[in-house]
């Protein structure tokens, strides 16, 4: 190994000696109970939650998916179709712009944001929280634009594949940066893929542990029981997400569409109806994730391959969809504790009201 590769090797490893010195410190704390252990003790401000909730969202296909994607890709004018020099590209029109714009949708579905905002110290310090994460989200969004459109001219790399341009954040940092420094950066790359994935994998382990294991088959499970539950989901899912990695030809930026519409269409009018819409019942909720999911997964495999209109983002058909079956459903029928619920209901609407 030369100095470079040596300094590189050695900016990563103390980024993750870093890493596991925090998770040492903090595990006694997190190991209290379950509460501690998925939402920090609803201890954390509104900086804190803001900027790792959006740590959990941006992954690493905020620096490697969406600059690899986009130094393949052309910029076309509305009108002329004018491309830049790397590629041809299509005109785009209405129903590709309201495609790409859908991508907006997945928001509102995505559990780890939401548990991040769960884990608020405060409901006043929501709208501190909400201003701090929707400025970072622009910031960053541009950063990783900016790195993909002008990575590939200032690098000079002639990429020959989706997958190979991914690599263009870290392979522009190794050229003119030092050597240490271009580690850091690979470090980077590292912290993001991390603060996703952690996140998945708590919000699997808790929806499993919490909702399944002792919401429905050990209801008198103990808090010990609950985190010997989580950490076996743990370990479970971390294999899954491995054999699904383990893909040579996929791309971060491919699984990371295809996730995110997922989890928009099956959650996201879930979460949109039980906040604004009076009437929603059990059953309605239920049909609504489970339309949203499959609608995704057909949409993607089957009717998009026919392009033209088809071809649209999946996120967008399905979500409406997702919409359209809660609405209809929880018309038709009722929920046994109805009263109930919607007391909840009103209860929390005033409150959100005031923190609004």
């Amino acid at each position: 190994m030369d100095s470079a590769g040596f300094q590189k090797l050695l900016a990563i490893v103390v980024y993750m000696a870093g890493i596991i010195g925090i998770g040492v410190y903090f595990s006694k704390r997190a190991n209290k109970n379950s509460e501690n252990f998925f939402l920090g003790g609803r201890s954390l401000g509104p900086w804190v939650a803001a900027f790792s909730a959006e740590a959990s969202d941006m992954s690493g296909w905020l620096l490697m998916g969406i600059p690899g994607f986009l130094s393949l890709t052309s910029i076309a004018t509305p009108l002329s179709g004018k491309t830049d020099a790397f590629a041809a590209a299509r005109p785009y029109g209405f129903f590709t712009i309201l495609s790409t714009m859908a991508w907006g949708l997945g928001y509102f579905g995505v559990p780890q944001v939401l548990v991040r905002f769960m884990a608020i110290r405060s409901e006043s310090e929501l709208k501190v929280s909400r201003r701090v994460a929707a400025t970072w989200v622009v910031i960053s969004m541009l950063a990783a634009i900016f790195i993909g459109i002008s990575g590939r001219s200032i690098s000079a790399i002639n990429y020959v594949s989706n997958i190979a341009s991914e690599n263009i954040f870290t392979d522009t940092a190794a050229l003119y940066l030092p050597a240490f420094l271009a580690g850091i950066a690979a470090a980077g790359v590292i912290a993001a893929s991390i603060s996703s994935s952690d996140s998945y994998l708590l919000i699997s382990a808790g929806a499993f542990s919490q909702s399944l294991y002792k919401g429905i088959f050990r209801k008198s499970a103990s808090s010990k029981e609950v985190m010997i539950c989580s950490r076996a989901t743990l370990c479970v899912v971390t294999i899954i997400a491995m054999v699904i990695g383990w893909n040579s030809n996929s791309t971060i930026f491919a699984i990371t569409s295809f996730a995110w519409a997922g989890l928009g269409a099956a959650f996201g009018p879930l979460m949109l109806f039980s906040l604004f819409h009076r009437n929603t019942t059990r059953l309605g909720a239920i049909c609504g994730m489970v339309t949203g999911g499959i609608a995704v997964i057909i949409w993607k495999l089957r009717v998009k391959p026919l392009g033209g209109f088809f071809s649209m983002y999946e996120l967008l058909p399905s979500f409406a969809l997702s919409c359209l079956v809660i609405f209809i459903v929880s018309k038709f029928t009722k929920d046994e504790h109805e009263k109930e619920m919607l007391e909840i209901f009103d209860k929390v609407r005033d409150a959100a009201a005031d923190v609004i």
